[in-house]
């Protein structure tokens, strides 16, 4: 678990606070203007969202289904393959929402200082890194959990 946990702080530093560091430097810089550039929409979150049911699903019909047909087997064998390679593109997300918003936020902070209404920014802020790093990690460890096995029977 401290494994898969310094993992992704690592990843989501890379890429959630690096590009912030990164355009820092640039004339008119604002962190909240990068932050919200790096916000995918609604619609390109439900269809990743759709994809992880969708792998989800094959995932549990492959390994939970008797599947008596060696042809169905087959395709499902496919089919859980293909989507696991898909279903977790959520996952970036996540990685770069942990590593953004505390950059993001420091960065703010360092601008306004210490302005009314800081405490909550703050604690808004660091509940939704944490959060975002929390689903990362519950990802990584579905990613591992529903990858494909190599049967050992497989021709």
């Amino acid at each position: 678990m401290r494994k898969v946990l310094a993992t992704e702080i690592l990843l989501s530093f890379l890429l959630g606070s690096v590009p912030i560091l990164l355009v820092s430097n640039q004339p008119e810089f604002s962190a909240t203007k990068s932050l919200a550039s790096l916000n995918p929409g609604d619609i390109v979150v439900h269809y990743f969202f759709y994809l992880l049911c969708i792998h989800t699903f094959v995932w549990f019909v492959n390994r939970q289904v008797l599947k008596t047909n060696h042809t169905i087997s087959f395709l499902f064998q496919q089919l859980h393959e293909f989507t696991h390679k898909l279903g977790f593109a959520i996952h970036g997300i996540y990685r770069v929402l942990a590593g953004a918003v505390p950059m993001a936020m420091w960065f703010e902070l360092d601008r306004l200082g210490l302005v009314q209404g800081w405490q909550a920014i703050t604690v808004f802020s660091m509940t939704l890194a944490i959060s975002s790093l929390t689903a990362s990690v519950a990802l990584a460890r579905a990613t591992e959990y529903t990858a494909p096995r190599m049967s050992l029977f497989r021709k």
